[in-house]
């Protein structure tokens, strides 16, 4: 999980995306052209090249071109590369090197042909990126001595020592120190300092380091970096080999640009400027990662990159509550639909597809983000109205498309070629930590399956990608099947199918799909089974429904039509409308319980009888209850598809939401009694775990120590517990007008807790910002002290409650013990530092006690 968001690593891809209806030459052909205008550009002889080959080119192009080389500058070093050669136009890829920094754009020339003389007659760049910069470490060494960097909670000093420097314009842009750096982290709020607490055993970290790699941006190297470095005339050869090896080791992992068109020289892009990025070994941690990335909302963080652990991750900037709860709806994402082509091939797991993606954007935006998964390469990338396109992507899963300025705002379509080899997605959210039992055989009956999901880039996609609709078609072998997003609209098979490249030509299916409500990314799932059965006809105001079962006969378990239409018609009734039109719920077998649900369809895995495995430990080990699996997973649909969360933050408006609509079902089945038995063993749960931090961490709850149970309690089984109080405080009416009103405003959109906090804050007149706030954003749990006393009319009892430092609002329950044996139980709304009520009597009092095993609250006599 290293932060690398400034320090982007960029690989340029030579593409040949072919421009529609256009006669592609020989790429040779082009050869001859391209020789003489490196040599021109190299030499700054431009201007008379163009005397020659372009006397009719448009002075401000002529401009341009000699400006790219001009006669004052060094002489360039330029590497031009054919993308696309038609009758009247070439497009190439140029690299323009220039001492320490360098330019990677995308060039279009226009052509015209008379008697077998070429032309140009137009000069077109189409997209550039610049700020690449030259990472060679320089092999003098420097001595250093009070020297200080210094970022937003984190302090670097070194009072004497050495350097070795790479240096753009005579600035540094990276520097690898030798010797006894004192380090100081100190990140501010209690969530942060506490889950550095969980690392390291303290709220802050100060820790000394022998080996440091440091990158910033050139221009903050006499502001970031501050110090006297002189330069030695020796320095002993072992110092060099190990700055060497620092530096090589540092830099590839996540700095280095490959242009793919044999420049001379490691390339990076210049961070952004007020950007730190400082790796520095401990003794204790290894190498630790400081980022500061200004222009993300969490600028800082902290991580240890051999383990892949976040330690702290936030914003240095003062909070501001009204701007960090802000929604995005559909409306404000460039994606609008997505039409995908893909093959898969089990036996290698290999993806060969092409993605078109039709995306709103502004004339001037230069460049689309993108998502795609390192494994992955693009083989082709072009646009039916831009032509072939440039295109840079990082070593991690992101990747950027540069676009031509355009004269208006119509949407632009980018065609994607891509494949490669990618594992799975894993179900690790929704499957139970689970312990092999002895003396147990493997489990028999397990098929394989193979599934595509949003949690792993296995297609581009923007990385705003937002909701929007979709059609997409799979080809697997014939012997699987497939369900993906969208509604099946057709299945075919052909008898010999070459669609995986590489692959066994053989017999192969391919299923459409078409999401007409916007999603907001595309799954598949693949496996042997059977999707031949005829769907559920839809009752009124229902989705379709289809149960797609593996093969074998079916287990007791295992869900039926009949027990996920109730199910769907529960939620249906209770929310006010199904959030897609159809669902499938797909039922496999395996060694552990799991499940995943992309829109318009849910994976459930229905443990195999002879499993070896137990999961009772499990804070999602509701065995006793076999539809609460299925009923979570289902409610997916409306919360974590039809409205999801904007970020991490908020994954408990997916999953908390989940458990507590599966919590309502089961109870609505199996009575009072089997749903307070559920809250009681939910409240279990997270007993003990408050220095684990609040709801808000989301993922990273049970991150740091590699258990997934933390983030299950807290996320899944206490967020459901914080609507179950919620309700409770506002009424059954008013919370599930705002379940309603939460999902008819907000519709395939992201939300945060602020969109949660006023969904429900129109129903009702309990101010719930403290609620929201407390139980969501704090980790503390509430303390507190009850006193009863009888009134002097002997017909009332008074009830006290008070509670310290931090006040949260909440329900509870007082219990009346009569003398002669009675009990009453009566509701107490606890929205204050002291809440007082008074309560009719019949009958003599032995005793009051405030008492509710399913409250998050610790009680003082």
């Amino acid at each position: 999980m290293r932060a690398h968001a400034a320090f982007v690593v960029l690989a340029l891809l030579v593409a040949t995306g072919d421009a529609p209806r256009a006669q592609i030459l020989p790429a040779d052909g082009a050869a001859p052209l391209i020789a003489r205008l490196t040599e021109a550009l190299e030499t700054r002889t431009v201007d008379r090249l163009l005397d020659e080959i372009a006397p009719h080119l448009p002075a401000d192009e002529r401009r341009w071109l000699i400006g790219m080389a001009p006669p004052t500058a060094t002489a360039p070093t330029v590497i031009l590369h054919p993308r696309a050669r038609t009758a009247d136009a070439l497009a190439v890829d140029a690299m323009v090197i220039r001492d320490t920094r360098a330019t990677v754009a995308s060039w279009r020339f226009g052509l015209a042909t008379t008697a077998g003389t070429v032309t140009l007659t137009s000069v077109i760049e189409t997209a550039r990126f610049d700020d690449l910069v030259r990472l060679d470490l320089a092999p003098q060494p420097l001595a250093v001595r009070d020297l200080t960097i210094q970022a937003p909670d984190f302090e670097l000093t070194l009072a004497s020592g050495m350097a070795f420097a790479s240096s753009v314009d005579g600035a540094y842009s990276a520097l690898v120190l030798l010797g006894r750096s004192s380090i100081r982290f100190a990140p501010r709020g209690a969530t942060e300092q506490g889950q550095l607490r969980i690392f390291t055993g303290t709220p802050g970290l100060a820790v000394t380091s022998d080996e440091v790699f440091v990158r910033i941006n050139p221009l903050d190297s006499g502001t970031t970096v501050r110090g006297t470095f002189t330069p030695l005339t020796r320095a002993a050869d072992d110092a060099r080999v190990r700055a060497a090896r620092i530096f090589d080791e540092r830099v590839a992992l996540g700095h280095v640009v490959d242009s793919g068109l044999a420049a001379p020289g490691r390339w990076g892009l210049a961070p952004v400027q007020d950007s730190l990025f400082v790796d520095f070994r401990t003794r204790r941690h290894g190498w630790l990662t400081y980022t500061r990335t200004p222009n993300a909302a969490e600028d800082v963080s902290l991580a240890q990159g051999a383990r892949r652990l976040q330690i702290a991750r936030y914003s240095s900037r003062p909070p501001m509550r009204d701007a960090s709860r802000l929604s995005v709806t559909v409306r404000d994402q460039p994606l609008a639909h997505t039409d995908l082509d893909v093959a898969f091939d089990p036996d290698r797991q290999w993806l060969h597809g092409r993605v078109s993606l039709r995306l709103h954007v502004s004339a001037d935006t230069p460049a689309i983000p993108l998502r795609l998964a390192a494994a992955l390469r693009v083989t082709s990338i072009m646009s039916p109205q831009l032509g072939p396109l440039l295109f840079v992507r990082s070593a991690a899963d992101e990747a950027v498309v540069g676009l031509p300025r355009r004269h208006d705002d119509t949407p632009v379509t980018i065609v994607i070629d891509f494949e490669g080899t990618l594992p799975p997605h894993v179900l690790d959210d929704d499957t139970p930590t689970a312990r092999r039992a002895a003396d147990l055989p493997d489990a028999l009956g397990v098929e394989p399956r193979f599934l595509y999901s949003g949690a792993i880039a296995w297609y581009p996609q923007p990385v705003a990608a937002g909701y929007a609709t979709a059609t997409m078609r799979v080809t697997v072998p014939a012997t699987f099947d497939v369900v993906a997003t969208g509604e099946r609209r057709a299945d075919r098979i052909s008898s010999v199918s070459d669609a995986v490249p590489g692959s066994a030509q053989r017999p192969a299916r391919t299923v459409a799909f078409n999401a007409d409500r916007p999603v907001r990314y595309l799954a598949f799932v693949v496996a042997r089974m059977t999707t031949d059965a005829a769907p559920r006809p839809a009752e009124p105001g229902q989705p379709v429904v289809h149960v797609v079962p593996g093969p074998g006969a079916r287990l007791s378990q295992e869900p039926t039509p009949d027990r996920v239409s109730a199910i769907i018609r529960y939620y249906t009734d209770l929310l006010g409308g199904p959030a897609y039109p159809t669902f499938t719920a797909v039922s496999l077998r395996d060694h552990l319980p799991g499940g995943h649900s992309p829109a318009y369809f849910a994976l459930v895995n229905t443990p195999v009888p002879t499993t070896p495995y137990v999961w009772d430990r499990d804070p999602l080990a509701f065995t006793d209850e076999p539809d609460f699996f299925l009923a979570h997973e289902i409610a997916h649909q409306w919360f974590g598809q039809s409205v999801a969360g904007r970020d991490y933050h908020e994954q408990w408006i997916s999953e908390g939401f989940a458990q507590y609509l599966a919590w309502m079902y089961v109870t609505s089945v199996r009575g009072d009694q089997a749903g307070q038995r559920l809250l009681e063993r939910m409240r279990a749960s997270i007993a003990g775990l408050e220095a684990e931090g609040p709801i808000r961490l989301g993922p990273r709850l049970g991150h740091l120590r590699g258990d997934r149970r933390v983030q299950r309690a807290l996320v899944y089984n206490k967020g459901a517990l914080v609507l179950h109080m919620l309700r409770r405080l506002i009424g059954d009416d008013a919370f599930v007008a705002g379940l309603r009103d939460l999902l008819a405003s907000h519709q395939y959109a992201f939300v945060s807790t602020g969109d949660v906090e006023r969904a429900f804050q129109r129903h009702t007149t309990l101010a719930l910002a403290r609620f929201f706030e407390r139980w969501i954003d704090d980790a503390a749990t509430p303390t507190l002290r009850f006193s009863w006393a009888r009134e002097a009319d002997g017909h009332d009892v008074a009830i006290t409650v008070t509670q310290a430092e931090p006040v949260f609002d909440l329900p509870h329950t007082a219990v009346i013990h009569y003398a002669d044996g009675r009990r009453d139980r009566v509701p107490v709304a606890i929205t204050g530092p002291t809440t007082r009520i008074i309560v009719p009597v019949d009958g003599a009092v032995r005793r009051v006690e405030l008492s509710d095993s399913t409250i998050p609250a610790r009680l003082r006599r």
